[in-house]
């Protein structure tokens, strides 16, 4: 029996938030990445853009800086110990130079991680 999912609107794909602030300059790039990694990973999504308006929303959201991909509303990077709060977000790559979006390895493993299908296609 295939399980559904909690997404939202369509519970059969997962569903990825892209949180920021107005004017981000990191948007596309993460946006850009999600589209590659769903693509390489045949995956269809609910792709919702969240902008964060104040530091109330931010406390809310448990918002670490913009902007922060989720999936499943899952952080597609561990947050633990970061402070919540309207600012950008850098991402260490694996160069040792900082980003300002999730790396695609991220993104994807994320994915994956949210989605049974991908995740035992992953492990042959």
């Amino acid at each position: 029996m295939i399980q559904r999912r909690p997404s939202w609107p369509d519970p059969w794909r997962c569903t990825v938030e892209v949180l920021v602030v107005s004017g981000c300059p990191g948007t596309q790039l993460a946006v850009a990445r999600i589209r590659e990694a769903t693509t390489a990973l045949a995956m269809e999504t609910n792709l919702r853009f969240v902008t964060v308006q104040d530091e109330a929303q931010a406390k809310e959201l448990r918002f670490v800086g913009s902007p922060t991909v989720r999936v499943e509303g899952e952080d597609v990077e561990d947050v633990s110990g970061r402070p919540v709060g309207l600012t950008c977000r850098l991402y260490d790559a694996d160069d040792g130079t900082t980003e300002r979006a999730p790396s695609l390895a991220s993104i994807r493993a994320a994915l994956a991680r949210s989605n049974p299908i991908v995740r035992a296609r992953s492990a042959i």
